[in-house]
């Protein structure tokens, strides 16, 4: 998180430095403590170009919907151009691009304020399009790869990760559907649960 201390400057806590660290490497120039709002906004605008960069290459859907999260997210850009506190504004956007993403941002303003919660379709924001995971058997068999780091799978796996690492690497030779048939043999409770 990051919290103003005063006009000038904001204070960057370490889980924030941790979250640009895996977005932009362990040597990415941001420490915590106290820096500059100057430089705080360098790195929100940096991080805006990413979210926009990831946009781009990870969503597929029709062109309004594309064009509507990039302007969005060039109205983040600008945000962080103004010389007023730019906290709740970028917080708002960032709630838009959400929405968005899930299909859609709800507009309820014609129903009254406490009857909208009420009706399960007020949740739903595929009236426009629908968010869909789709995974290629490269995409499953890392994943396969990463359940067995994970404390709920470990002791139900024969095969710890190097084990895994090494069928997928040496005995199927990066074949990932001969990997994925081999584990669905071995641990079809397991790929049933995932998948």
């Amino acid at each position: 998180m990051s919290k103003r201390i005063d006009m000038d400057k904001v204070e960057i806590d370490e889980n924030l430095v941790l979250f640009f660290q895996r977005l932009y490497g362990g040597n990415f120039d941001i420490y915590s403590g106290v820096i500059k709002e100057k430089e705080w906004k360098k790195r929100l605008s940096k991080l805006f170009t990413t979210i926009g960069k990831a946009v781009q290459k990870n969503v597929r859907s029709d062109e309004i919907h594309k064009n509507r999260l990039f302007s969005i997210i060039e109205l983040l850009k600008e945000e962080c151009q103004l010389k007023e506190n730019i906290d709740i504004s970028i917080i708002e956007k960032l709630f838009y691009v959400i929405f968005d993403l899930l299909g859609g941002m709800p507009n309820y303003q014609e129903f009254s304020k406490h009857g909208i919660q009420k009706y399960k379709w007020a949740y739903r924001l595929d009236t426009e399009r629908t968010l869909q995971y789709t995974q290629s058997n490269y995409q499953k068999s890392l994943l396969l790869l990463e359940i067995s780091k994970n404390p709920d799978y470990m002791s139900r796996l024969k095969h710890t990760y190097n084990d895994l690492f090494l069928l997928i690497h040496e005995d199927f030779k990066g074949n990932s559907k001969g990997f994925i048939d081999w584990f669905k043999k071995e641990y079809p409770e397991i790929y049933l649960e995932i998948f």
